[in-house]
């Protein structure tokens, strides 16, 4: 998940960072607060999470901190990293134990150009015990614990996959590293992930505009969520504006194949690749095309199955796949109430004026509703 907070104490910059994704949610995200306090840290902020006692835990540059926000101060708890001053936190999340996971990567020239392999993967303990897991790691990113609490998943971006560990909540160790999806091309960069009351994953995915829905236990990209029908809507929050609509551009794919398996040329299909690529007359679902957008019923989507045995290995089968109309997209989580909004979150930064012109939006950030999916609450550090 992500933490609507961290935008409240990024530093202060002419050229401000890609924003990074945090484990706090909330269901009242104090970005429709103009009036919330300012807090600008010494160094980058990667994460913040809520802590059990009070305040909050704070990723900040090579350190985890003690925010305390009736004081406005932040004390440091452990240093990491130190022969790597170039490293900085990017994502952390707290564990069904209380215990915080973060990893490092190096500070960037420019979005996703910087020193491969710096970063590490740490947890703090309760008593305040910093653990390494493993090295060599690009960009750290998303993470997030299946609802057994038997498995951990994370992202290292770069290598465009999200991976699975057995994981021991009595210890927090991880263990038996192997992948569970592999990035389709297009999709982007896999970047901030948080899971589901179902057990799903959703993962922002960077420089490809959009949020998927995977099955861990499949390798299957089940879903991409919104503007499937009528009832979803978007809210953008961007510079405490906030503008609430029913996207006028489609952005629903039908093709139930991966386009490696496509039988069809593209020069028969009927709908732009970025829609579908599969011809509407042999696609095996049931649609209707009304004008001017695409719509979808539910249970058209158990006319088709293919057993994932038959299908090259982590290909994934988007039945659905929706775009955000910004290509940065960078974390996900749900919120609201009943933790049925999805709140997706966007970069700007390394764009010109050109592509601002083309994409305003871009840095603001995303609340999508009537996904008919819903999270969980976030874990608190119990240290």
């Amino acid at each position: 998940m992500f933490c609507i907070f961290l935008f409240t104490i990024l530093p202060v910059s002419n050229s401000p960072p890609r924003p990074s994704p945090c484990s706090l949610s909330s269901p009242f995200p104090p970005l429709l607060f103009p009036q919330s306090p300012l807090l600008p840290p010494e160094k980058f902020v990667g994460c913040a999470v809520p802590r059990l006692s009070g305040g909050y835990v704070i990723g900040e540059g090579r350190s985890f901190g003690a925010l305390d926000w009736e004081s406005k101060s932040i004390s440091t708890i452990a240093v990491i990293d130190e022969d790597k001053p170039n490293n900085r936190f990017n994502e952390g999340k707290v564990d069904p134990a209380g215990r915080l996971f973060a990893g490092t990567m190096a500070m960037e020239e420019r979005p996703t150009v910087l020193e491969l392999k710096q970063g590490s993967l740490f947890s703090l303990n309760k008593d305040h015990i910093v653990v390494k897991h493993f090295n060599q790691v690009d960009i750290s990113n998303g993470l997030d614990w299946s609802l057994d609490h038997k498995t951990f998943y994370y992202i290292d971006s770069l290598t465009y996959t999200v991976e699975a560990f057995n994981y021991d909540i009595n210890t927090g160790s991880i263990s038996n590293r192997q992948m569970v999806y592999k990035m389709d091309e297009g999709e982007g960069i896999p970047d901030g992930m948080c899971i589901d009351a179902d057990g799903k994953l959703w993962v922002a995915c960077y420089n490809g505009g959009r949020v998927i829905q995977i099955d861990p236990q499949t390798g299957v990209c089940v879903c991409v969520p919104a503007c499937v029908c009528q009832s979803i809507t978007v809210t953008v929050y961007c510079n405490m504006k906030v503008k609430t609509t029913n996207p006028p551009f489609p952005f629903l794919s039908l093709c139930p194949l991966p386009l490696s398996l496509c039988p069809l040329p593209l020069s028969l299909c009927p709908l732009p690749l970025s829609l579908c690529h599969l011809s509407l007359s042999l696609c095996p679902l049931s649609l209707s095309v009304p004008s001017p957008s695409l719509s979808l019923s539910a249970a058209s989507l158990s006319l088709f199955s293919l057993s994932p045995s038959s299908l090259p290995l982590f290909s994934g089968v988007c039945l659905q796949t929706v775009k955000l109309p910004v290509d940065k997209t960078t974390s996900c989580c749900f919120g609201g109430r009943d933790y049925s909004d999805l709140y997706v979150t966007s970069a700007c930064k390394g764009m010109d004026e050109a592509d601002m012109a083309k994409q305003p939006q871009a840095g603001c950030v995303f609340r999508i509703t009537g996904l008919g999916a819903k999270g969980i609450p976030a874990n608190s550090f119990t240290g």
